[in-house]
C-alpha cells in the first residue's frame, strides 16, 4: 500500500465542455487544459436532518443523509490570449459558460457574447497524489482586477452537479480472465435485448467476474457480473444483451476488467486511473487512462480489459505532455475609457455574476441535483482613481442617471489582446478619501443591458 505526503506543486487542471449536462466528459487537448495561480477548490459537502425520535437522551441518536445539493469551485488563473488572433484563449469553455455564447471569426477575434442559455463543463486536477473531477460544471462568477502591476488575473467561481475522484493504492493480487473455452447459448428461443441471465451449454473451464465475452455475430463485448465453471447460467452486468441473442451461438472470453486493489474508497467510478508497467504507453493507455465503471467494494472494474500485477500502483490520471494555451498578459498594458475618453486609474475590479438556480430539491435516482436553471445576472465595477478637477462630473452623472461605457483593454500585441467591454454603465455617487499628499476618488457602478438584453457585456480576444 502506498501512503505518500501531497505536495501542493504537482499540480494540473482541465476544463471540458459536456455533451450531455451532467455527463462527466474527459480531457484530450491542450485547448482544455489550465495554468492555475491558486490552489483550485472543488467542495460539495453532504448535508443530514436529525431524527425527530423522542427518546430518553440529551443526545441525538440518529441522523439522515439528505439528497447532495450542488457543489462549489474555484478557479483562479492569468488571462492567456492564444497568441493567434481568432483562437479561443486559455479557460475558453469557462468564459463561454459564464457568458453563455462565444462567436469566433477565424484569424481575427475570438468573443464572448451573452447567452440565457449557459453550457456545461467537466472540471479536472490533480493534486498531488489524487485526481479531482467534477461533472454538471457551470461559470457563475468572474472577478477581474486590474492595476500596473504583475499580470492580468481571472478569478472564476461557480457550481457543479457531481464530485469523484481517483487517489494512489496497489494492485491486491494479478488480473486473470477465466479460462472457459466451447460454451455456446443453451435456450432453444433465445434471449431477448436486455436480457441479463444467459443459460451456457457444453464447453467447460472458468468464467470469472469482471470476464468480457463476446457472443458470435455480435460485436458488443459483454461483461460478467457473476460467473460459471460449467455449463449453467451467467449473468451479464446491466444493461445486458443489445441485441437478440439466438441458440447455439458461441461465446469467447476475451479478457477480464476487473482489478482488485487495497481500499476501493479511494476511488469513484468513471475516474480515470493508470496502472504501473515498465512501458509508459501501456501504463497510461496511450495517454487516454483507463476508465473505472463500476466499484464494488475494492474491486474496480473497467471499460476495457486489464492487465495488471500483484501490487502494481493504481493511481488518478490526467493526461501528460500538453502544454497550455498562450502566455500571460502583463496588467501595466492597459487601457480603460470611459465614454471613448481614456480615463486614468489606479485600480478597476469588474466583477461579473451570473448565477444559477440549483434544483437541490427535486427527488431523483442519482442522489445529486441534476439540474439548474439561469438566473438573473449581475455585473459591477469598482475603480480607484486620483482625484482630478474633472473628476467632479461624477457627481452629475451619479445624480442625473447617465449611462457611459466603459472599454478595458489588456493589449499584448496581435492575437494577445483582450477587450472587456461594458456598455451601459452607470455609475454610483463617487466618494474622496484624503492622504498625506493626494485626494483619492472611489468610482463604483452597475453595468445594464439595454433594449432586449443579453448585452451587458462582451469578452473579445483579438
Amino acid at each position: 500500500m502506498t501512503n505518500t505526503i501531497a505536495k501542493s506543486r504537482e499540480l494540473s487542471a482541465f476544463v471540458v465542455e459536456e455533451t450531455t449536462k451532467g455527463t462527466l466528459a474527459y480531457p484530450t487537448a491542450a485547448s482544455e487544459m489550465l495554468v492555475l495561480t491558486e490552489q483550485p477548490t472543488l467542495k460539495q459537502q453532504p448535508t443530514f436532518t436529525d431524527s425527530k425520535e423522542i427518546n430518553d437522551t440529551l443526545d441525538t441518536t440518529d441522523r439522515f443523509q439528505d439528497q447532495i445539493g450542488a457543489g462549489q469551485f474555484t478557479f483562479d488563473f492569468y488571462n492567456r490570449p492564444s497568441g493567434v488572433a481568432g483562437d479561443v484563449p486559455m479557460g475558453d469553455i469557462l468564459f463561454e459558460s459564464l457568458q453563455g455564447g462565444s462567436t469566433v471569426s477565424g484569424g481575427v477575434s475570438c468573443t464572448y457574447d451573452q447567452s440565457k442559455i449557459k453550457k456545461p463543463f467537466s472540471a479536472w486536477f490533480k493534486q498531488g497524489h489524487t485526481v479531482y473531477h467534477a461533472s454538471g460544471g457551470c461559470a457563475e462568477t468572474l472577478k477581474m482586477a486590474l492595476s500596473n502591476k504583475g499580470a492580468f488575473e481571472c478569478n472564476f467561481g461557480g457550481g457543479f452537479m457531481k464530485k469523484g475522484w481517483a487517489g494512489t493504492d496497489s494492485a491486491n493480487g494479478a488480473t486473470a480472465n477465466g479460462e472457459g473455452s466451447l460454451y455456446v447459448v443453451d435456450k432453444s428461443e433465445g434471449y431477448a435485448e436486455g436480457d441479463t441471465t444467459i443459460t451456457l451449454g457444453t464447453g467447460s473451464g472458468s468464467i470469472l467476474e469482471g470476464d468480457i465475452v463476446l457472443f458470435a455475430d455480435d460485436s458488443t463485448e459483454y461483461y460478467i457480473a457473476t460467473g460459471n465453471t460449467e455449463p449453467g447460467d451467467i449473468v451479464l452486468r446491466a444493461p445486458g444483451l443489445t441485441a437478440a441473442l439466438a441458440n447455439t451461438k458461441a461465446m469467447t472470453i476475451i479478457g477480464n476488467s476487473k482489478v482488485t486493489v487495497t481500499n476501493g474508497k479511494l476511488f469513484t467510478e468513471n475516474s480515470l486511473v493508470e496502472i504501473a508497467t515498465a512501458v509508459e504507453a501501456t501504463a497510461n493507455n496511450s495517454n487516454e487512462g483507463y476508465r473505472i465503471l463500476l466499484i464494488n467494494g475494492n474491486k474496480l472494474f473497467f471499460a476495457e480489459a486489464i492487465t495488471c500485477l500483484d501490487e502494481a500502483v493504481v493511481k488518478g490520471f490526467l493526461p501528460i505532455g500538453l502544454t497550455a494555451i498562450g502566455a500571460p498578459v502583463e496588467s501595466k498594458n492597459n487601457t480603460i475609457s470611459f465614454d471613448g475618453v481614456t480615463k486614468v486609474l489606479k485600480t478597476l475590479t469588474i466583477d461579473i455574476s451570473s448565477p444559477v438556480e440549483w434544483q437541490n430539491e427535486e427527488i431523483n435516482a442519482s442522489g445529486y441535483v441534476e439540474a439548474y436553471v439561469e438566473s438573473m445576472r449581475s455585473i459591477k465595477v469598482t475603480a480607484e482613481a486620483l482625484f482630478r478637477e474633472q473628476d467632479l462630473h461624477f457627481l452629475h452623472d451619479a445624480l442625473n442617471n447617465k449611462q457611459i461605457v466603459i472599454a478595458a483593454v489588456m493589449d499584448g500585441g496581435a492575437g494577445k489582446t483582450c477587450t472587456i467591454n461594458l456598455p451601459y454603465t452607470e455609475l454610483e455617487e463617487p466618494s474622496e478619501s484624503a492622504g498625506e499628499n493626494t485626494v483619492s476618488l472611489s468610482l463604483s457602478g452597475v453595468c445594464l443591458g439595454a433594449a432586449a438584453g443579453e448585452n451587458s457585456s462582451t469578452i473579445v480576444f483579438t
